[in-house]
């Protein structure tokens, strides 16, 4: 047996939202990570348009074609139970 420990990974539902000025905007993600924080980060990173450059945990900026944008964000990262992922698979949004 190995001395190494498994990682475990879990699938999480990440709710974001995203405010840029008077702009709102609702985004659900499914993601793979070990923990909530790089749950939260890899959605965050999957709205982006570039390499999200990180102010602290609730800000971050992206790069855009017209200059940059912050963006305030709330987030709930919750991992998906077994049940809830094959529910997803089987109506085909997985």
């Amino acid at each position: 047996m190995s001395n190494c420990e498994e990682k475990t990974v879990n699938d999480y539902l990440v709710t974001l939202k995203l405010r840029i000025g008077e702009y709102e905007k609702i985004a659900y993600h499914r993601v793979r990570a070990d923990n909530d924080v790089q749950a939260y980060r890899a959605a965050i990173e999957g709205e982006c348009h570039g390499e999200p450059e990180w102010i602290d945990t609730t800000e971050y900026t992206s790069a855009w074609d017209m200059g940059e944008m912050i963006y305030e964000v709330d987030a709930d990262a919750r991992v998906l139970s077994a049940n809830e992922v094959q529910v997803l698979k089987n109506v085909g949004i997985l």
